[in-house]
């Protein structure tokens, strides 16, 4: 197993040429729209968890740094398919994570995502690679998947038909995704988080807006370039070590998130970086 060090990065942040920070977006409500971004990069320090006392991850927790490492054992045939993941899988984790976090009362199914680095990426990745094109490839900008307001919206269609929908669509909730590699000790392309101690809400998050079907819009942010910030990943990181993180929370809660992104450390290994992540909604 490699050393458990530090890694330098030149990482890309979103500037915010014509953008509301989320302080102007709160002002302006869902009219605020963003366009022009820019970027730069930024060289970095990202800390390995594992040096940081008292060297068991128990430093980092959803309440303050927006993430936590849970142990558990993957079991393969659970993520063989779409349908087993969906059931089996997400049916073994809903119950670890209640478990893990009692406060919450229910957490739903809102997709996964399955990911298989291309040798290629990022600088020469072929389209329609036989077997690869299906793969989604590794992020390498520092996001967060939903706002509070795409989180509800996203609730709500979750919600759309079922029982007892009325009782949960306004609850608060938090939207959490649950990330490991497939095969390990994995340092190819692993996943970076922000600890939320060293962000600034009001001026680092940057929002943005896509255009959906009909009238409808996604949103999620990105994050501006503060050297205040702290980037933290798993050095080694096995299949049993999972990562859970926090995305967003329902509007007025000033819980925690976790941006983050995939990052090159350099080193060369056997294969490329294999992962799992569930996209869930955890009601309070």
């Amino acid at each position: 197993m490699s050393p458990t060090t530090s890694r330098q990065w030149n990482m890309i942040y979103f500037t915010a040429h014509n953008c509301n920070t989320l302080r102007s977006a709160q002002q302006e409500g869902n009219g605020a729209t963003q366009a022009g971004y820019g970027y730069e990069f930024s060289p970095l320090l990202i800390h390995d968890m594992r040096t940081v006392p008292p060297y068991d991850f128990s430093s980092f927790n959803l309440d303050t740094s927006g993430f936590a490492i849970l142990q558990d054992n993957l079991v393969l045939p659970q993520i063989d398919s779409d349908s087993s993941i969906a059931s089996h899988y997400f049916a073994h984790i809903r119950a670890l994570l209640l478990r893990a976090f009692p406060h919450y009362t229910d957490i739903l199914y809102s997709g996964h995502l399955r990911r298989k680095r291309h040798p290629g990426f990022p600088s020469a990745l072929p389209s329609g690679v036989e077997g690869e094109s299906h793969y989604q490839q590794p992020l390498t900008v520092p996001h967060l998947d939903y706002t509070p307001t795409s989180g509800a919206q996203r609730l709500k269609q979750l919600l759309n038909g079922k029982e007892h929908a009325s009782a949960v669509v306004d609850r608060p909730f938090d939207q959490l995704n649950v990330w490991r590699v497939i095969k390990g000790p994995n340092n190819d392309w692993p996943l970076a988080l922000c600890d939320y101690r060293s962000v600034d809400r009001d001026s680092d998050a940057l929002r943005s807006r896509s255009p959906g079907h009909g009238n409808s819009s996604t949103e999620n942010f990105f994050l501006k370039n503060n050297s205040a910030h702290l980037w933290y990943y798993v050095s080694d990181q096995t299949p049993d070590e999972m990562i859970v993180f926090r995305n967003t929370c329902s509007e007025g809660r000033t819980e925690p998130w976790a941006w983050h992104t995939a990052f090159d450390t350099g080193d060369a290994q056997d294969w490329c970086r294999e992962s799992i992540e569930l996209v869930l909604f955890a009601i309070l």
